[in-house]
């Protein structure tokens, strides 16, 4: 048994000495010279060797790249930084204005506009809240169904006045949801005036569910503004996050475009069947984990300003971005001066001088002496037979037009 054991292990042993001297001479010697040192290289990467795989940083590219604007008008960057300026943490804004679980109990004399965000349980939608106003002020949970009342945020405030937009955390629908839930929210979505738009969170990696077409059918069917945002974007570009602080490749970025093709296929294909207006034209993303830069996350900026142009604020901006004053919008533009005219000999004539209007004169009508004694004389010999009405009782009845003159005494 011991001589075969031995006989056994003799190649096994042997098979490291091999293998080193094959290896060791597959790599190239030290030459002097360095001409012969050049010839020996390894495979060059056009021979068959590996190629890197092209990135790309999203701090280089446009913040709504990743966006499908396809029927308005892609906001600039002066536009964006607007949006920003107006939804920055302050010691006014955010704030938690109101919770209700019933529509009945929901303030009713608020004048300042509201949009709400609807989504699937756990798709994220106080995560994206948290983003747009800076701080953590919505609660959330990796479960579902965490949020079971409607919470009101206010942002855009100052000292001693209001807020210029609320923002409303809803319940979520689905797995997680509540019947009752539902009930409460489509008498706010169709009855609450103060309401702008509807921002419906799809998740981008499950894509379409079936309540999500019933949502959106049921917004459709009711007249409702509304507008899809794709959340967890990214897990569309990368397996991983860390992936995507290197940089985001092309195959991540098509995967993108194919899933907004998809929402305008879907949509306008289902809305075949319905009554009721199409979603807005233009699909936003978003990602609440990952930052596109220093503090900014994907998607966060051209999300606040869809919700400035959904209030209403949009109109205090020019093309160029920039804020108009109400004093000079209000203002009338100064006519044009006059051009000279030119005589057909060729002379030219100055402008004729504009006409200065004249105002009629005030008419003074004036009061002497013989006009107030006169009134007082009649005032007299009113009150007279007045006092005659009174204590005279064989007087017949006076007449209407003595009973209307009683009536002005």
């Amino acid at each position: 048994m011991i001589p075969r054991l031995r006989a056994l292990l003799t190649p096994i042993r042997s098979s490291p000495t091999q293998f080193h001297r094959t290896f060791s001479s597959t790599l190239p010697t030290r030459s002097s010279s360095p001409s012969e040192q050049d010839e020996q290289p390894f495979a060059p990467a056009e021979q068959g060797g590996h190629q890197p795989i092209k990135k790309t940083l999203l701090s280089d590219l446009p913040k709504t790249v990743l966006n499908d604007y396809h029927e308005t008008q892609c906001p600039n960057e002066a536009q964006l930084a607007y949006a920003d300026k107006l939804f920055a943490p302050s010691r006014h804004s955010p704030i938690k204005l109101w919770s209700a679980s019933k529509f009945r109990t929901t303030p009713m004399s608020s004048q300042e506009p509201e949009v709400c965000f609807l989504g699937r349980s756990n798709v994220g939608k106080s995560s994206v809240l948290n983003r747009l106003m800076g701080e953590e002020i919505c609660y959330t949970s990796s479960k579902p169904g965490r949020t079971r009342e409607m919470n009101a945020f206010g942002i855009g405030g100052t000292k001693g006045g209001e807020s210029k937009i609320v923002l409303l955390d809803m319940p979520g629908y689905g797995h997680g949801g509540r019947w009752d839930w539902g009930v409460e929210i489509m008498k706010y979505l169709k009855q609450r005036k103060q309401l702008r738009r509807v921002f419906v969170l799809i998740d981008g990696f499950h894509g379409l569910k079936r309540w999500d077409i019933e949502v959106l059918k049921l917004l459709s069917q009711y007249g409702i503004p509304y507008q899809i945002v794709v959340a967890k974007i990214d897990k569309l570009l990368a397996k991983q996050p860390a992936q995507i602080r290197t940089g985001v490749t092309e195959k991540g970025f098509e995967t993108v475009r194919d899933v907004h093709r998809q929402l305008r296929i879907g949509a306008r294909g289902a809305l075949q069947f319905w009554k009721g207006p199409p979603p807005l034209g233009e699909t936003l993303t978003c990602c609440s984990k990952v930052e596109r830069t220093q503090g900014e996350y994907i998607g966060i900026s051209a999300l606040r300003w869809a919700v400035v142009k959904a209030a209403g604020y949009d109109a205090n901006l020019d093309a160029d971005g920039k804020v108009i004053k109400r004093s000079a919008s209000l203002a009338s533009p100064p006519p044009p001066p006059p051009s000279p005219q030119v005589q057909p000999s060729g002379e030219l004539t100055p402008p004729p001088s504009p006409q200065v209007q004249q105002q009629p004169e005030k008419v003074v009508e004036v009061v002497d002496d013989e006009m107030v004694e006169e009134a007082e004389r009649e005032v007299e010999e009113a009150e007279e037979e007045v006092n005659e009405w009174f204590t005279n009782p064989d007087d017949p009845a006076p007449t209407k037009k003595n009973k209307k003159r009683k009536s002005r005494i």
